[in-house]
């Protein structure tokens, strides 16, 4: 965990050819700017965990898309734990991405203003 203490967020993810839906987890963990100045300033780093397979026996796209995206995130949390930044990184793992289309709020669950998060 580098030091970070990840939570879990609770979503409801539709599932996609039935009215039912499934209950996953988000996973986020935030690391705090170095440089009180620049606490404030937000950065989101994020990968999508799920994956979805019309033929999962013969082909599994998550390998390629989720996964690399998923270890990117880790190894930037891992490295930028080593070497703090000044401004607080915020690292999302989503689920439910290929299920659902997000609206801005799903994308930042800890309602960051975006003026910050987009700097």
């Amino acid at each position: 965990s580098f030091g970070l203490k990840p939570e879990t967020m609770p979503v409801e993810v539709p599932a996609k050819r039935t009215l039912n839906t499934t209950r996953s987890n988000n996973i986020i963990t935030i690391l705090e700017g170095s440089n009180s100045t620049r606490k404030n300033d937000h950065y989101i780093v994020s990968a999508h965990y799920d994956s979805i397979s019309q033929n999962p026996e013969k082909k599994a796209p998550g390998a390629v898309d989720n996964a690399s995206g998923a270890a990117a995130v880790i190894e930037m949390a891992r490295l930028m734990a080593i070497n703090r930044p000044q401004s607080t990184v915020v690292f999302i793992f989503y689920t439910g991405e290929e299920q659902v289309q997000h609206n801005p709020s799903d994308l930042n669950p800890l309602g960051i203003p975006w003026q910050q998060a987009l700097r």
